[in-house]
Parts: structure tokens; C-alpha cells; sequence
């Protein structure tokens, strides 16, 4: 009789630490979006690219979704192919081939590099899409 008391306050102890340990979750996931939001607005003020617009939309439609590497992704605006490719794991030329069809948002550098948007690869992500088998 004793063990099952035992047994059951140890069981009620698992529950409220996973309860608690849910809670602090939520609170830091919180605290990385409301930061990435203001890091968003902070740095162009009203003057915001339309990239950073869609950038604020992804994150509070998704907030929920976001996973550490996305959100490290959009800490800039614009990626290399090289760099999307390891973030999508994709081969680099199936990133220039979504490229073309216009499935990433794309911009050429002053050196004739292309530049995908940061925000389009994480989109594409948190979608789900994969890549096309013949």
C-alpha cells in the first residue's frame, strides 16, 4: 500500500515537472519571436523592405512552427545558393532550379550572384514542400 502511494506521488511530481518544463517552452519560444519582431521593426523603422514585411507575416502566422535553424535563417534577408542548400538540404542545383521556376524569391548582387530570400527557403520549409521526383 505504501509503495502505490509512493508510486503515484512520484508519478504526480513527472507530471507537474513535464508541465512545468512545457511552460518554459512556450516562454522562451514567446521571447524569440516578440525579439525577432522588434529586431525586425528596430532596424528599418517604417521604412521596411517588403522582404521584412513578409518576413513579420511568416513569423506570426508560424510562430508556432519555427524551429531554431529557421529562425537563424532569418536573421538575414538574403542567402547564397550554397548556404540555402544546406539550410533546405537540397542539392545546389535543385535550389537553382526552384530558382527559375520562381518558387524562392531571388535578387542578383553586384557581383551577379544570386541571392534567394531568406524568408521564401523558410516558408518553403514550414510547408513541407520536397522536392519534385521525375
Amino acid at each position: 500500500m505504501a509503495v502505490d502511494t509512493t508510486v503515484s506521488r512520484y508519478r504526480a511530481a513527472l507530471l507537474q515537472e513535464a508541465e512545468l518544463e512545457k511552460r518554459l517552452i512556450d516562454a522562451r519560444t514567446e521571447r524569440q519571436i516578440c525579439e525577432k519582431m522588434l529586431a525586425l521593426r528596430g532596424s528599418r523603422g517604417d521604412d521596411k523592405s517588403a522582404n521584412r514585411v513578409h518576413a513579420e507575416e511568416v513569423i506570426a502566422k508560424h510562430a508556432d512552427r519555427l524551429e531554431p535553424s529557421d529562425w537563424e535563417m532569418l536573421d538575414s534577408e538574403f542567402c547564397t545558393t550554397g548556404e540555402a542548400a544546406r539550410y533546405t538540404g537540397l542539392s545546389a542545383t535543385s535550389i537553382k532550379r526552384y530558382c527559375d521556376r520562381g518558387d524562392f524569391a531571388t535578387k542578383r548582387s553586384s557581383m551577379k550572384r544570386r541571392l534567394i530570400s531568406t524568408v521564401s527557403l523558410v516558408e518553403f520549409m514550414i510547408n513541407g514542400k520536397t522536392e519534385e521526383t521525375s
